[in-house]
C-alpha cells in the first residue's frame, strides 16, 4: 500500500483499533512516507485513535 500510495487505506489501517499497535504505527510511517500531510492531520485531530499514534501524526505533518 505504502509504494502505490494508498493514502485513504493506510489513514484506515491507523484507525483500526482492533489491530496490533506494530501495524497501525507501520500504516501511520508509510503515510508519512507519501506526504499525506492531511491524512496526518486528521488523524492528530481524531480523539478516538490512541494518544501516542495522535502525537506521531502531528509530528509528522
Amino acid at each position: 500500500m505504502i509504494e502505490r500510495g494508498e493514502r485513504t487505506n493506510l489513514a484506515l489501517l491507523v484507525q483500526m483499533g482492533g489491530l496490533r499497535g506494530e501495524f497501525r504505527r507501520r500504516a501511520l510511517e508509510g503515510l508519512t512516507n507519501c506526504n499525506a500531510s492531511g491524512e496526518l492531520a486528521d488523524l492528530a485531530d481524531d480523539t478516538t485513535i490512541d494518544p501516542s499514534l495522535r502525537r506521531r501524526a502531528d509530528e509528522a505533518c
